[in-house]
């Protein structure tokens, strides 16, 4: 029998019943910590607290799952990450009911595909929608929570992919289509601060910006096939206007470093290394030794050293590893 450490956490204030035990009341943004055995047939029931901000939120319960030492719990309602010794992280997400309101027409168009005319509404009632049909094929699918501004229909031919660009503000909603078979499918769906398309050279192109010290923008390019599309290109941009990187806070250096790494701007990352260690660390050897991680946690900062979780985001599931950076005269010389 083994004992999880489950910390719970989450952005409104709720009820938390665990087996029936005794009711605890969550405020948001605290963390509430539990002890279970994986023994347990363990329920655990949420009852959120309405208020002026969150008044159409849904109660849920969910069970927790031990399967192969590994908690499992539906990823449509908790974000969960995995720590060393069987400690978890539960952050609760908003299941709530999309209040309606007045249907407004966001968009609307025919869209000829293989000889045959669909029409394409795009629409807000309380969630925005859209419905592709004619009298042989009937499509629908959210779009997003929030009411968009407008919502393009991009068609890529002979490929048979439709793109839906929707824009709320300065954030894009895309979403892509296949048509095989009289059936579209959803093949991909993201969203960016920017979005460009080629016609001519059958690309797409989003650039996501990156909240840190550092300004990232992460640049994804999608070639389009028949009913698919395949990564083609990866990389990282410097959105910043000074050309010069200048880290006031000195034990924010190692922080810098990693949002370089993350971001794939090895060239950057390697500013932050003493001359030994840049010459002994090829890009390669970077992108290997730290993988494709999604968030940097700071466990603590000193003058001298940094330790760091960082998140690797694995199937339902974000795994912690942790590691430990040392700098020596404002440069970091080792890391393990």
């Amino acid at each position: 029998m083994k004992d999880y450490k489950l910390t719970v956490n989450c952005k409104y204030n709720l009820l938390l019943k665990i087996n029936n035990n005794l009711t605890k009341k969550i405020t948001k943004n605290t963390d509430y910590i539990i002890s279970v055995a994986d023994t347990d047939n363990c329920l655990m029931e949420i009852t959120p607290i309405q208020d002026v901000q969150n008044n159409n939120l849904l109660s849920f319960s969910a069970e927790l799952d031990f399967k192969k030492e590994r908690l499992n719990l539906p990823a449509n309602l908790f974000d969960i990450t995995k720590y060393s010794d069987y400690n978890y992280k539960i952050e609760i997400r908003k299941m709530h009911l999309p209040l309606k309101s007045p249907l407004k027409i966001i968009n609307q168009q025919n869209i000829s595909i293989n000889g045959e005319t669909f029409l394409a509404t795009a629409f807000f009632d309380g969630v925005s929608n859209i419905i592709i049909e004619n009298s042989n094929t009937f499509y629908s699918q959210k779009i997003s929570d929030k009411k968009i501004d407008h919502c393009n229909m991009l068609l890529f031919e002979p490929e048979n992919v439709l793109i839906l660009e929707a824009r709320n503000n300065n954030n894009f909603f895309i979403n892509i289509l296949s048509f095989k078979n009289n059936t579209f499918k959803n093949i991909k769906t993201d969203t960016c601060n920017v979005f460009e398309y080629s016609k001519e050279n059958k690309t797409i192109s989003l650039l996501k910006e990156k909240q840190g010290i550092l300004k990232h923008g992460l640049v994804k390019v999608f070639g389009l096939t028949t009913n698919a599309i395949n990564l083609k290109e990866d990389y990282a941009v410097y959105l910043s206007k000074e050309e010069k990187v200048e880290i006031k806070n000195k034990k924010l250096i190692p922080i810098a470093f990693l949002e370089c790494v993350e971001a794939k701007n090895f060239s950057l990352a390697k500013t932050f290394l003493t001359e030994d260690l840049k010459e002994k660390i090829s890009d390669e050897h970077l992108q290997e030794f730290f993988g494709d991680f999604s968030k940097i946690e700071p466990i603590s900062l000193t003058d001298n050293s940094c330790k760091v979780n960082l998140i690797y985001p694995e199937n339902n599931i974000n795994v912690a590893k942790n590691f430990c950076l040392t700098l020596k005269e404002e440069k970091i010389y080792n890391i393990s």
